[in-house]
């Protein structure tokens, strides 16, 4: 199995991932169906791993993103400062991991399918874009007066957010389809 192959099953596993993450909006059904899209989605970054450096560095991130996360939640009861900037470590790793799995996969798939490459391309600028801006709103909103615009900025951004998410998971779908017919 070649690279591309690899790269295909593990955005496979990622997309199922995203997936099962979703469904743990369904009251009966959600903390497992978040259970097993964590599994699924570190599963797909770990076979990603074996495909490119950049797609390695995307896992490291994951298992950062989820010691940072831990910490917060465990330790510090997501309270406070430190959860605070816990929040926003953890707003700038995912936008990493989804700049290094977009980066990766459209390199891959230069010359395959270039509409898919540009979208992923696409996706991470809009990503990074979201995030810089949220993390200002973040802060803007302990100001008076201003927090106002802060949280209207806020709730388009979540709405922009939204439909990036589905932006990527239509990526990885047709990233997947795409490479594992190489």
């Amino acid at each position: 199995m070649g690279y591309r192959q690899i790269a295909g099953k593990g955005l496979y596993f990622l997309f199922i991932g995203q997936i099962l993450g979703i469904l743990m909006l369904v009251p009966v059904i959600g903390m497992v169906a978040m259970l097993a899209g964590t599994v699924c989605s570190i599963y797909g970054l770990y076979t990603l791993s074996k495909a490119d450096a950049d797609y390695q560095t995307a896992f490291m991130l994951t298992i950062a993103n989820f010691a940072v996360s831990l910490f917060s939640v465990v330790i510090l009861n997501g309270t406070g400062v430190f959860a605070f900037i816990c929040n926003i470590v953890s707003l700038l790793v995912n936008a990493a991991e989804i700049y290094f799995i977009c980066s990766a996969t459209g390199r891959l798939l230069r010359g395959i399918d270039d509409s898919v490459e540009r979208r992923g391309e696409m996706i991470w600028r809009v990503v990074w874009l979201c995030t810089i801006v949220e993390i200002a709103c973040a802060l803007l909103v302990y100001i008076p007066i201003i927090n106002i615009a802060a949280m209207v900025i806020q709730v388009i951004i979540l709405v922009i957010q939204t439909v990036i998410s589905v932006l990527y998971l239509i990526f990885l779908w047709q990233g997947q389809k795409a490479l594992r017919q190489c």
